[in-house]
Formats: C-alpha cells, structure tokens, sequence
C-alpha cells in the first residue's frame, strides 16, 4: 500500500473501527449528493465500473468520478469488466486511462481492477492467464496499482486452481455473506491476502446502487 493512501486512511473520519475502511462499489451513473450521503453513512471510498464487457469504456465513469471527488470521497478507484472477444487487453486499459487519467489527483495512483467472473471468458484457461497477466502489465505501466476482483468459484473456473500466476497482485475477493471482515477467507490462487472484501451484493443506497466493500486497513 503506497504511502499517500495510508496516511489517507488515518486521516478519514469515517474509518470503520481502528483499522477498518469501508467502500462502495457501482456502475450506475451515481450523483454528488449520492457521494455525499453515502459519506455520511460511514463510506468512504467507491471503486466505479470504467471499462465494459461490450469493449468500451463505461459512460458513467468520468461523471461519477467526477462527483466523487467533488463529494469529499476519500479514495476513487476503479474496475474493468474486460471484454475477452474483443482482444487486445493492454488496448482496454489504455483507452480507460486515456478517459479518466485527467481526472486522478497529483501524485495519486489508482488501484484498477479486473473483473474476473464467469462472463464470455475464453474456453482456454492459458489463454485467459495470458490475458489478465497483460491487463496487469499494462495497468503498471500506466503508474497504477493493479489486481483481480473475483471468487474462488470464478477464479478456479476461468483460470484453474492450480495457476499462481497472478499471487503477487491485489485481492478484492467476492464473498457476499454480509460480514465486514474477512475472517472465514478462504486462500486460493497463490494469494495469500485479501485487499478487499466485497460482502453484500447489489442494494439500494442514497439514491444509487451499490454493493458494500470491506477494506481491513492492516491488509
């Protein structure tokens, strides 16, 4: 975890307990005032949906983030739902970063994940791995922080239990059983930690539709 954001994290007056943060997570094209109250209601962060399974970058995520900065949230980040047909990943991640790369404060780096559930993924599990190792490369090369948003049900189907290849990046571990914690994890991938935990799935909340993300601060 980069420096910046960690003294972020201690700065937020909305840290859920000591060293706990909690999210939010949406694709839906979601209003200042929703950033607000969702703020108020102990959300700190969002992670916006900014790249498409239909092979665009997400209309709503230049607004949104925009509205999240001006709101007050803390940390914005993003997450990409590639699109396997279409080809070329690092392409995906240079157009997403081409659209909202004018929006990211100074000397802040994003953290941009890559959605991998069980969606028009290829039938060839190597073929997968090579496709989300040069998602990753790309995303680094662009300055930003990478890792995979998945579950162990989808991780072990699109690229096998026994690949390890991508253990060395970030976690945001899919586990929708209404707990902000991460106690009854289960290790999978070669990961040995998760970033963060997405515990509910979609709700209505402040006027937008999110789900709810855990951030264990010590992670």
């Amino acid at each position: 975890m980069n420096i910046l954001k960690l003294i972020t994290f201690f700065l937020s007056s909305q840290i859920y307990g000591i060293f706990d943060f909690l999210e939010i997570d949406t694709s839906a094209l979601t209003s200042q005032s929703s950033f607000e109250c969702l703020i108020k209601q102990g959300y700190s962060g969002t992670i916006l949906r900014g790249y498409t399974s239909y092979g665009a970058v997400d209309p709503n995520v230049v607004s949104s983030m925009k509205n999240a900065l001006a709101a007050g949230m803390y940390l914005v980040d993003v997450y990409m739902f590639p699109c396997v047909p279409c080809g070329n990943p690092s392409g995906q991640v240079q157009e997403l970063w081409d659209a909202i790369s004018s929006l990211v404060p100074l000397h802040r780096s994003l953290n941009i994940w890559v959605q991998v559930t069980q969606y028009a993924w290829n039938k060839s599990q190597s073929y997968n791995q090579s496709f989300i190792l040069s998602m990753m490369s790309k995303i680094s090369q662009t300055g930003n922080i990478p890792g995979v948003y998945t579950s162990i049900l989808d991780w072990n189907a699109i690229v096998g239990a026994s690949w390890t290849g991508a253990k060395n990046f970030f976690l945001w571990n899919i586990q929708h059983d209404d707990k902000p914690n991460t106690n009854s994890w289960q290790p999978f991938g070669g990961f040995t930690t998760v970033t963060l935990k997405q515990y509910t799935g979609t709700i209505n909340l402040c006027n937008t539709t999110v789900n709810k993300d855990y951030y264990p601060l010590d992670s």
